[in-house]
């Protein structure tokens, strides 16, 4: 079954805070199957719908944002990485934890973007 515990989540945490410092990231899971990234503040110019998929990266519009996606993206598969627990016939590849990607604002807080 998917897990990701709160320790390896901090870590994560940590490591994204200390490679972006002037930016206001939202990293939130553990002991839970999924792993959320958010980034709320920063200079880039892009808006809520913009994302840098796990799987897809290269639908990203803005180039800034995918650096800095695919960065956050390395981080996690260094700390944790992504594997495939088990094949199972009726579900397919069953990974370790679910991450989609790096995601903008929330939906009750927006991105804003500083100066």
């Amino acid at each position: 079954m998917p897990y990701i515990c709160k320790e390896t989540v901090k870590t994560i945490a940590k490591q994204i805070k200390t490679t972006f410092p002037k930016y206001k990231w939202s990293i939130t899971g553990g002991n839970t199957s999924s792993l959320e990234i958010r980034l709320m503040e920063s200079d880039l110019d892009i808006t809520s719908e913009d994302s840098v998929s796990f799987y897809h990266p290269h639908f990203t519009k803005n180039e800034g944002f995918k650096v800095i996606g695919l960065k956050v993206i390395d981080i996690v598969n260094n700390i944790n990485p992504k594997v495939v627990e088990h094949e199972d016939s009726d579900y397919g590849s069953i990974p370790n934890f679910y991450f989609h990607g790096v995601k903008v604002g929330k939906w009750n807080k927006p991105y804003k973007k500083i100066l």
